[in-house]
């Protein structure tokens, strides 16, 4: 944790061009690293791509070692991505409500795989929904359906959504 928690400020401060600090904590089966730059933090709510990617680096840094991370890592600073769970985590439960009142599939052009998994986390435990991730690439969506239609196919689900004009977001 120490080792990753350095490799983070380092490259952290490569970005910034100052000196950066972080803090490591491990909660749960989560590493969360909170970097305390201003920089840093205004780059991340620009792009999260930048908090993905560190993520990736240190998921990669053990490698070496021959051996997987027995936690996830989360990078965030200026809790600018925590806010992004929370603002994730309303639109999932309000997307959730309109397929339940329309029982009509709602895709969500999301083409992140972090706010995917945030969706599909918020709604795992909503009885009245689920949620598929469909396409590839840069085309990926994530789609609620109602939790009868967990036997529709990706095709026609896309297609009942999109009759029904219920593309969103």
């Amino acid at each position: 944790m120490e080792e990753l928690r350095e490799f983070c400020a380092e490259i952290c401060s490569r970005i910034a061009g100052t000196p950066v600090e972080v803090k490591a904590s491990l909660q749960g089966d989560r590493l969360r690293m909170d970097i305390n730059s201003d920089a840093i933090s205004q780059m991340l709510s620009e792009n999260s791509k930048l908090a993905e990617a560190l993520e990736h680096l240190l998921r990669k840094k053990p490698r070496h070692l021959k051996q997987e991370l027995p936690f996830r890592v989360f990078i965030d600073a200026g809790n600018s991505r925590r806010g992004r769970e929370e603002e994730l985590a309303t639109v999932a439960r309000e997307m959730a409500e309109k397929v339940v009142e329309t029982q009509r599939p709602v895709v969500l052009n999301y083409q992140s795989s972090y706010d995917r998994r945030i969706i599909h986390t918020t709604l795992e435990s909503d009885e009245r929904v689920f949620t598929k991730s469909i396409g590839s690439g840069s085309n990926r969506k994530l789609m609620v359906l109602p939790a009868r239609d967990k036997r529709m196919s990706d095709s026609e689900a896309l297609s009942a959504a999109e009759s029904e004009e219920n593309l969103d977001r």
